[in-house]
């Protein structure tokens, strides 16, 4: 069952694309997110996107533990 369930998860999934040089990402079922004030390190992200449909996606607290 658990196999059948990300199996599911991964064709659901819907796929974005960001631009490291812009600070923009586009979703197909929300549009365009602002991610100017993000900071990507190897272990962590921090800060805040903004979305005009979601509002504000905070990304404080997201840690990559093994630096990947």
């Amino acid at each position: 069952m658990k196999k059948y369930l990300i199996a599911l998860m991964i064709f659901i999934a819907v796929p974005t694309f960001a631009a490291n040089t812009t600070g923009f990402a586009w979703s197909e079922s929300v549009g365009w997110f602002d991610f100017k004030n993000v900071t990507v390190t190897n272990t962590a992200v921090t800060g805040h996107a903004y979305n005009d449909n979601t509002g504000w996606l905070v990304m404080d607290g997201v840690v990559n533990t093994n630096g990947q």
